[in-house]
């Protein structure tokens, strides 16, 4: 599914390059240029782009992509005013870092994870933090895809008997699979029937139920 979805986008052609994710550093007037560890960040990130750009996709994803970037550099801007300016580009510089490795994923392989919690553990990281970040990266993914098309299985949920509350008011696919996989994700949490050890929560259940979207679009 993942290979149509690109077969897809290929058949829209390719465009430029979007907005840069990556900050220039031309002139180093900004703090990710002139400390060392932020630099490094700075560098994973611009080479992340670089093999992003050289994926085809069709004119409504990219043109998604490159709001999405613009409306990200203004964010990382703000950090120069934080109190710890330095921990806010980390964090932000990762963040990103984070989306593009999952969008190099969709259109390159290898496959989308399967399971939040192996996938976890195979990084070493804790579990809140790191199920945090692969549900952040995953829905910043999903709200580009759905943006560009404007479909989704949601469209099919919102119509089932079991849609969420609120779900066949949903204004776009976006919202209503947001709708759905929360309410999903929720009653699993509480299912007796799920190992709540192995589960890894209703952050990972999401981040999961994302994946999964993303790979059948």
């Amino acid at each position: 599914m993942i290979r149509f979805f690109a077969a897809t986008l290929l058949a829209g052609g390719l465009l430029v390059s979007p907005a840069a994710a990556s900050v220039s550093c031309e002139a180093a007037t900004s703090l990710v240029c002139t400390d060392t560890a932020l630099l490094a960040l700075n560098d994973e990130l611009a080479a992340r782009e670089a093999l992003l750009a050289k994926a085809p996709m069709h004119q409504a994803f990219r043109s998604e992509l490159e709001a999405a970037n613009e409306e990200w550099e203004a964010a990382l801007e703000d950090c120069a005013q934080s109190s710890n300016a330095a921990a806010c580009y980390r964090k932000r510089l990762t963040q990103r870092i984070a989306v593009l490795v999952l969008l190099n994923r969709l259109f390159a392989g290898p496959h989308l994870p399967s399971n939040a919690v192996k996938a976890c553990t195979a990084r070493g990281q804790s579990s809140g933090s790191c199920y945090d970040s692969l549900f952040a990266a995953a829905d910043t993914v999903y709200a580009i895809t759905a943006r560009a098309f404007e479909t989704s299985l949601a469209a099919v949920n919102i119509q089932t008997p079991t849609a969420p509350d609120g779900g066949s008011q949903a204004l776009s696919a976006e919202d209503a699979f947001r709708a759905w996989r929360t309410a999903e994700c929720t009653a699993l949490s509480q299912s007796p029937m799920v190992d709540q050890g192995e589960a890894g929560g209703v952050i990972a259940c999401q981040a999961e139920l994302t994946w999964r979207e993303l790979a059948t679009l």
